[in-house]
């Protein structure tokens, strides 16, 4: 028969190594997960459904499930591959290629 045992630490824990479960690991809404030690780079819940992306204190990414689903990307966007989207684009501002631009229709 397994145990069952609740370990709570109240005022931080430091590990030294690596860190193992079986189970989930449950952040509150509104709590961060911070990288590398530091304060700037993170990921957290600000709302129910609304998942945000911090790198440097600047916030790069938002993912928020709505009856649209949408992913916004608050920096630049680059990419060395092919972007390939697979429904509509909406731009506010330019679309700019530095080569090739291809459409299936006239733009």
């Amino acid at each position: 028969m397994a145990d069952n045992h609740n370990f709570r630490v109240k005022n931080g824990l430091e590990v030294g190594g690596n860190i193992t479960t079986t189970g989930n690991i449950s952040i509150p809404l509104a709590s961060k997960l911070y990288f590398g030690g530091g304060s700037h780079t993170y990921i957290f819940e600000d709302a129910d459904d609304r998942l945000r992306f911090f790198v440097g204190g600047a916030e790069f990414m938002r993912f928020t499930e709505t009856t649209a689903n949408l992913v916004h990307f608050y920096q630049n966007v680059s990419t060395t591959g092919n972007l390939i989207v697979g429904g509509d684009v909406t731009a506010t501002g330019y679309l700019q290629a530095t080569s090739y631009l291809y459409t299936r229709n006239n733009l």
